[in-house]
């Protein structure tokens, strides 16, 4: 699709910009992280050279770009579902810490809140009105792999097109932030009594994860 002068220059701003994101810590203090948008190129933009750089370098981009399509064409007949950024496993890592050492688990105004109730990221759909939710997972700092929530089976499918890169129990360990803090978010939310259509018995034990075999490089 062909876009207009005034849609080339809003994306040639945005590429340039570099966005000031907050981030909670596990200690509780908030630190500021660099998101660097010059560094991240659409997919459809790619030069041949760009083409041989792996995919997963433009995952956590690729997502905002799923939300800014979603919020530009509401009309369009797309999956119901919105996606995260990968602040949004950071955090996660943080309550399971707290979780884990049995701390207080939740912040006041606790940043995960915004995430699920769509103020967070930019241009997110609320979870409520949602059955999938996809986010960027980032292993060890240097492998992109996707996970897809499904809000009506319950369950967390893992996208990752290099599965002998972590072995069965290091992806185990990896995972546990994701599939035990989920239900408790979705509980503290309300996210089920708000969608007396899906069935949940109000157990609250860590979601399955499957781990998809056929993922194309």
């Amino acid at each position: 699709m062909e876009m207009d002068g005034a849609q080339m220059d809003e994306k040639d701003e945005q590429m340039d910009e570099k966005e000031e994101l907050e981030l909670v810590g596990s200690n509780g203090e908030e630190k500021g992280v660099q998101v660097d948008f010059e560094a991240q190129v659409h997919l459809d933009d790619r030069t041949d050279d760009e083409a041989s750089v792996p995919v997963e370098k433009h995952v956590d981009f690729a997502l905002y770009w799923i939300r800014k399509v979603k919020f530009e064409s509401p009309t369009a007949k797309m999956e119901m579902c919105t996606t995260m950024d990968i602040l949004f496993q950071q955090h996660l890592d943080a309550r399971f810490q707290r979780f884990t050492k049995q701390e207080g688990l939740w912040f006041e105004n606790d940043k995960l809140f915004e995430y699920a109730t769509g103020a967070a990221p930019r241009l997110v759909n609320p979870w409520i009105g949602v059955d999938k939710v996809y986010t960027p997972l980032n292993y060890e700092s240097g492998h992109w792999i996707l996970a897809e929530i499904n809000m009506i089976a319950q369950k967390i499918m893992v996208y990752d097109y290099d599965t002998n890169l972590i072995g069965n129990r290091k992806f185990n360990k990896f995972m546990k932030p994701l599939s035990n803090m989920l239900p408790l978010l979705l509980q503290k939310v309300k996210y089920f009594d708000r969608r007396p259509g899906i069935e949940h018995g109000g157990d609250m034990t860590h979601w399955c994860v499957e781990r998809c075999q056929l993922v194309p490089q």
